[in-house]
């Protein structure tokens, strides 16, 4: 098993343990490793760079490419989570807030990454490695998807101004299915 492979795996299990803690109301824990997450897919996106200055041809830098891609989307998926945990956590309802409009920023940012990588899965042929790829990939998108619909969601039961033309571009771009 390579190093990518591992690291993933691990991210999976810290995700899981977090949407645990999450469910249990553990919203601290839940926040700190959520936290956790977020560094692990930033040490794989920078392996991911490493390893597109290695590649042999231009096929090999867009399969790395696209899993660098796919794993900075899932550091900042982590960050909207550790800031709706933190949100959820929060005692005060102004700091309660904050997290949730931090949280809305950064699924916003990420839009454009989740753009690209869309983008790039269309390039990707029907070979078994491209389908491990894309398979990658449209976890990564689908993650942001649901983040950004519960993020939404949250700011409009809090009265709060939700990107929802954000929601409304992204089905646009096929990104979030109807």
């Amino acid at each position: 098993m390579d190093l990518s492979t591992k690291g993933s795996a691990l991210f999976m299990k810290i995700i899981q343990e977090a949407g645990e803690a999450l469910e249990k109301g553990k919203y601290k824990e839940a926040f700190q490793k959520f936290t956790e997450a977020r560094i692990v897919q930033r040490n794989l996106s920078a392996g991911n760079i490493q390893e597109i200055l290695g590649a042999k041809n231009s096929r090999e830098c867009l399969l790395i490419s696209i899993r660098a891609f796919a794993h900075a989307c899932q550091a900042l998926n982590a960050t909207v989570e550790s800031f709706i945990a933190a949100a959820l956590f929060s005692q005060d309802l102004e700091d309660a807030r904050a997290f949730l409009g931090r949280a809305s920023g950064v699924a916003e940012a990420c839009f454009d990454l989740v753009s690209i990588l869309k983008w790039s899965l269309d390039k990707l042929t029907d070979s078994e490695e491209d389908r491990k790829t894309r398979r990658f990939g449209e976890e990564a998108i689908s993650n942001w998807s649901r983040i950004l619909i519960r993020v939404t969601e949250m700011m409009d039961e809090r009265g709060l101004t939700a990107p929802t033309g954000l929601i409304e571009m992204a089905k646009k771009e096929g990104i979030i299915k109807s």
